[in-house]
């Protein structure tokens, strides 16, 4: 019973019936539109989708905090499918960018720059802040996914606050 109260929020059955309807009409997963790239189509589209649809929901994040969690999950995934293809690409004789700049970062920047049109002209530190903000939300998407995984995708529905915070 504790664990419950500590884990689950403590009005679902409210929250379910008040929600309900809406996932129903628009569904649960439902996408929003991608934000307008510059960037040409590649081998990592998934996850520049994956990244533009967490931005979308960071923007109205207030009535879509499940689909928030999905998209940050996602948004894991799909950069753990980009490393392991940029493994493939590299074990196959392809070079790396050079010290500290490997192929991670060097889509991350390619991905960055196609969804926020003014990445050329930011300086270096609005450019890390950009960074850093990917790199927290792909964490944090990490650390849903693991609860998801242990606890079952309905936690992503029926999280605690406190839960929520400790993610």
């Amino acid at each position: 019973m504790i664990a419950s109260k500590t884990i689950l929020r403590e009005d679902y059955h409210q929250y379910l019936e008040a929600e309900l309807p809406r996932w129903i009409t628009d569904g649960l997963c439902k996408q929003p539109e991608p934000l307008r790239s510059t960037a040409a189509s590649s081998a990592y589209r998934d996850l520049e989708l994956a990244y533009s649809n967490v931005c979308q929901l960071d923007m109205r994040m207030g009535d879509d905090i499940i689909r928030s969690r999905m998209a940050l999950i996602r948004l894991h995934l799909e950069y753990l499918r980009a490393c392991e293809s940029g493994r493939a690409h590299r074990d196959a004789g392809r070079q790396s960018a050079g010290i500290g700049r490997g192929d991670a970062s060097v889509v991350i920047d390619d991905i960055l720059q196609g969804i926020h049109q003014g990445w050329s002209s930011l300086d270096d530190a609005g450019r890390s802040a950009l960074r850093a903000k990917f790199h927290d939300r792909k964490r944090y998407g990490k650390r849903w996914s693991v609860l998801a995984d242990s606890l079952g995708p309905s936690i992503l529905l029926l999280c605690s606050k406190r839960l929520a915070h400790m993610v």
